[in-house]
């Protein structure tokens, strides 16, 4: 999903950053103030089951929803789901890349043993390499350019590539970083994603995944604290965080905090980046349970694009 690395962003979280001018509070997470019963989170999803990306490649990006037998989509996140392919494999156990450079964003699951990818999550899986990496070791990008998404794994001592996900391991530089750490973008809009690192103290960026460490802003946030988007338009990722009193953007991931708005005090629950009106900006998705929003460009108020997206 080019350009809207989805990395899940606790809105609550502490951030600061040495250059801004003023620091921004430590606020302890929060649960929702409210949660729908739990008939309503099984149908319509939460963050937990549900996966953005561009599955038919018209620009804007669509819902899937991992129902635990059966895969549905809403294309574009304002339509009804529409239904298929019979999987049991859960939102946990999938990374989202466009692998075959088609335009339209692919599912890859790891067994433990083999690699499975449903291309536009639609296809027959087809098996890719053997190896025992699942979702959650693997940070996806295009690291060197070609167009299709890459699969990178830390492995606690040194990076390893596949490039789109067919490839055999290519070695990357030697980092204890693992996918847990890594907020993945084009910070320098070169076309190659790069690898951002939050030490706790500043920010280390591997431009392409193959630089030595590049030493970036001071800053305590991390990766967990961070949606990666475009948010400008401009053509290179740019860094989101919140503070529970407000959002904060770094333009570029180079530049001090620009305060962009003061999100509604029910936040507290995972966001995503996605493009919902292919304007080629980042929004910020929020799914609630029982209804769906969007903060178009991280900077508006919470648009409802869908309320229960049933056939």
């Amino acid at each position: 999903m080019k350009n809207l690395k989805v990395v899940a962003f606790a809105l609550l979280a502490s951030v600061a950053w040495s250059c801004s001018e003023e620091e921004p509070a430590v606020v302890k997470k929060e649960t929702p103030k409210e949660v729908a019963n739990a008939e309503t989170l099984a149908r319509f999803g939460t963050s937990s089951n549900l996966k953005l990306g561009d599955f038919n490649g018209d620009g804007y990006t669509d819902v899937l929803h991992a129902t635990g037998s059966r895969w549905r989509i809403s294309y574009g996140g304002n339509t009804p789901y529409v239904y298929t392919t019979y999987t049991s494999a859960r939102a946990k156990d999938m990374a989202i890349g466009d692998f075959n450079g088609d335009g339209k964003d692919d599912v890859i699951v790891g067994t433990g043993s083999r690699w499975q990818i449903s291309y536009s999550a639609t296809s027959s899986w087809v098996l890719g390499p053997y190896t025992v990496s699942v979702a959650k070791d693997m940070a996806i990008g295009d690291y060197n350019g070609d167009g299709k998404d890459d699969v990178l794994v830390g492995t606690g001592s040194r990076w390893q590539i596949s490039y789109s996900a067919t490839s055999s391991w290519v070695l990357g530089p030697y980092s204890a970083a693992v996918a847990y750490d890594m907020a993945i973008g084009d910070y320098n809009g070169d076309g190659k994603d790069d690898v951002l690192v939050g030490t706790g103290s500043r920010w280390q960026f591997s431009y392409g995944a193959a630089s030595s460490w590049v030493l970036g802003p001071y800053s305590v946030a991390t990766a967990k604290d961070m949606v990666i988007g475009d948010y400008d338009g401009n053509g290179k990722s740019d860094v989101l965080v919140g503070t529970g009193n407000w959002w904060q953007i770094s333009y570029d991931a180079v530049n001090n905090w620009t305060i962009v708005r003061n999100p509604e005090s029910s936040i507290g629950i995972n966001l995503e980046p996605g493009d919902f009106n292919n304007d080629g900006i980042s929004d910020v998705f929020n799914p609630t349970g029982s209804l769906w929003q969007v903060s178009y460009n991280g900077t508006s108020s919470w648009s409802t694009i869908n309320t229960y997206p049933e056939q």
